[in-house]
């Protein structure tokens, strides 16, 4: 459904980027809008890092000129304009690079999606950009390892040759605006799943996606159009200090952040500054999600189905209910005991009323 306002823009990105809702309104017209608000509170949480929580601090004019390229890609109307804009990168600096959000058709099965429609679900995953020597290297972020399942690779790289960037930057430009359909003189043409990525690995040296030994904690809600941006963004920023390329493929590298319930808190800040008038529900909302850490529901396999914790349909209209807060506390308290109750049962399978399954519903 569309945003009623711009309060609900906003609210919506917070509660995807804390986990805490499922995609319910954002589209593909959203995209230039939803990404361009998403980027300028990265932005604003790495200006405003004294303590080099997010990057060390000769390294921030940098990082910020590059997430600054991510919105001038939706304001770009020729290829030529993001060809020249990553053929203008740095050779070989892990700072200056181009993060783009990926979107795609994928089928039903890889959502997790119980259908025997032949509709295709809508998965977003990131992608970093960087000029080297010989090329540019794209590396592909998923957290649920969709298109790289058959590597076992949450991240995977390919070297498109120069000779090959321009074909890849107009289809990136097209995929930009019609992610599920194409047209020529021959009619409308739906694409296949992960056209795009298949697209990028054709063009590159390998043929083939080469597998990067870092982790994460898998995805398993639908906010990917956020949740996989960010774990592309935590990528870019551990490869400032660590070469991602030269890792032992021995050990897969956790990347993390310092402190997530930090990096949250910082990032609701940010979001804050630019929309101080509902300033209160965007606390909510990270109050939930802080109580949520604070209980380790994860670990016990039972998630908080925050559409229903809360009087979330006034939230998502800017307005913070008088009994919020009291409804929240007694929602998470019979969550607890219910978790506690089910942990104690070794090798117990939860039952569906505990168990909430986040389709991708992007579409």
């Amino acid at each position: 459904m569309p945003y009623l306002n711009d309060s609900q823009r906003y609210l919506e990105i917070v509660g995807l980027a804390l986990g805490i809702m499922e995609n319910d309104r954002w589209v593909l017209l959203d995209n230039k809008d939803n990404y361009s608000l998403l980027f300028a509170a990265y932005i604003k949480m790495i200006e405003k890092d004294e303590d080099n929580f997010f990057v060390d601090s000769t390294k921030k004019e940098a990082i910020i000129n590059s997430l600054k390229r991510t919105t001038d890609f939706y304001r770009y109307t020729q290829p030529e304009e993001l060809i020249h804009s990553i053929q203008n990168l740095t050779s070989n600096n892990a700072a200056d690079f181009l993060l783009l959000p990926l979107m795609y058709p994928c089928t039903n099965d890889d959502v997790g999606e119980d259908t025997d429609s032949i509709f295709l679900s809508v998965h977003a995953s990131g992608a970093l950009i960087y000029k080297e020597d010989d090329g540019y290297k794209f590396v592909m972020i998923d957290k649920a390892s969709i298109f790289t399942r058959n590597i076992d690779a949450t991240a995977a790289y390919v070297t498109i040759p120069p000779e090959n960037l321009s074909t890849v930057c107009r289809q990136l430009l097209i995929d930009r605006d019609d992610i599920l359909y194409y047209v020529n003189d021959d009619g409308v043409f739906y694409k296949k799943p992960y056209e795009i990525l298949h697209f990028i690995v054709k063009n590159s040296v390998s043929g083939k996606p080469i597998k990067l030994p870092i982790k994460m904690n898998f995805q398993p809600k639908g906010n990917c159009v956020v949740g996989n941006i960010e774990a592309t963004l935590k990528t870019a920023l551990y490869n400032c200090q660590k070469n991602i390329f030269a890792l032992n493929n021995k050990n897969s590298v956790p990347i993390t952040w310092k402190n997530t319930l930090e990096m949250r808190k910082q990032f609701v800040t940010a979001m804050v500054e630019m929309k101080p008038e509902i300033a209160k529900c965007f606390w909510y909302l990270f109050n939930l999600y802080s109580s949520k850490k604070k209980m380790n529901i994860k670990k016990k396999g039972l998630p908080i189905d925050v559409i229903n914790t809360a009087p979330i349909k006034q939230i998502m209209l800017g307005e913070l209910p008088e009994d919020a807060y009291e409804q929240a506390k007694k929602k998470f308290e019979e969550t607890k005991k219910r978790a506690k109750k089910r942990s104690s049962k070794k090798n117990a399978a939860l039952s569906k009323k505990d168990i909430v399954v986040f389709q991708n519903r992007y579409l």
